[in-house]
């Protein structure tokens, strides 16, 4: 994962070179970010008493956690009304 960081640091012209730890560091602090967005969006999924994350759990966690309100732009540009699954639960939408 971290030479993958790497790649991506590396595509913007501005960034020179990199100390090897820095990626490294980078994909921790993304994995421990993920957990806990993860975590906290599997406890408002569970006390919806649902076996499916929705994108309405992931807002909601974005909307009552301090931590995760920078998301809220971006989660709403990414979903929108008309893209529901077989259950009319929201979807991501697909990347191609």
């Amino acid at each position: 994962m971290s030479a993958r960081i790497k790649k991506i640091m590396q595509k913007n012209t501005e960034v020179g070179r990199i100390a090897m730890a820095v990626p490294v560091i980078i994909s921790r602090v993304l994995e421990m970010f993920l957990k806990s967005l993860l975590t906290e969006t599997r406890s408002i999924t569970e006390a919806d008493l649902s076996g499916v994350v929705s994108v309405a759990h992931v807002k909601r966690c974005m909307e009552s956690q301090k931590l995760f309100r920078f998301l809220k732009d971006a989660a709403a540009r990414f979903t929108s009304p008309s893209a529901r699954d077989n259950r009319g639960l929201n979807v991501w939408p697909a990347y191609t």
